[in-house]
């Protein structure tokens, strides 16, 4: 059983394992458990609307069920990683969660890290497989996506003969997860139907103006509709796709782009 400063370490590269000192947690109750925690500690820094992690896990599901849902899963949650005498590791608020970020330490968000600052070894020792294994939500997907993207890019530049040392802007840039994945909307294993009004309506848009946002709570499907928009459009090879969910900073969208 973790200990009073019991720091929780997850592994979601080639599985998911949960495990504190000597106490590991290999077999999850549900898949909606293992979801909900790897959605909070994917995002460690944010506080997660509720509607959205129920709209992200239980998809379609009415709002009063997928409440009663997440209540069930956060409790269930509760009672592996907080038995008696162990620290809290979940935030629970009446809008949101969130874990204790100083609580988890996970190897998808070293993994990338790693990558960014340019300690390849390092990152490539992380990298144990593809995330979450056996999931195959549209956010998962997406998330698997750019961490094996990142990944193969660690892969080819190491296979690269010796070269003299690039600048360190150079190696951030190269470093950056999204520099591979430009131009390439996100692929998804599920169909995209009833929603070509929508797709009508942005192209409609987008003759109109040089600038479309799309709103709406999260979850709701915004990346789905541009990445699908993306992918129909008769100049897709004119369109990049740069993901920004993984940024925390807004100042540091501008060099995402």
């Amino acid at each position: 059983m973790p200990g009073a400063d019991a720091c929780w370490h997850l592994q979601m590269l080639g599985g998911l394992l949960a495990r504190s000192g000597d106490w590991r947690i290999e077999r999850w109750p549900s898949r909606p458990v293992a979801l909900l925690l790897a959605r909070l500690a994917l995002y460690p820094q944010r506080s997660h609307a509720r509607e959205e992690l129920i709209e992200l896990i239980w998809p379609g599901v009415a709002l009063d069920a997928g409440r009663n849902r997440l209540r069930v899963a956060l409790s269930t949650l509760r009672g592996l990683l907080e038995p008696p005498g162990a620290p809290r590791i979940l935030v629970a608020e009446r809008q949101t969660l969130r874990l204790h970020e100083a609580a988890i330490e996970c190897d998808a968000l070293a993994f990338e890290h790693a990558a960014r600052a340019g300690r390849d070894a390092r990152a490539l020792a992380l990298y144990r497989g593809e995330l979450l294994p056996g999931h195959y939500d549209d956010w998962v997907v997406e998330e698997r996506r750019r961490l094996e993207t990142l990944h193969q890019r660690l892969r080819e530049r190491e296979a690269l003969p010796a070269q003299a040392p690039a600048s360190a802007a150079a190696a951030a840039r190269a470093a950056r997860p999204d520099a591979a994945a430009a131009g390439r909307a996100p692929a998804y294993l599920s169909g995209f139907i009833g929603r070509e009004a929508e797709l009508r309506a942005l192209g409609a848009d987008l003759e109109r103006a040089r600038l479309v946002t799309l709103t709406g709570p999260g979850g709701c499907g915004k990346t789905r509709l541009a990445a699908e928009f993306c992918r129909s459009a008769a100049d897709f090879e004119a369109c990049v796709f740069v993901a920004l969910a993984s940024c925390a900073d807004a100042g540091r969208i501008a060099e995402r782009t």
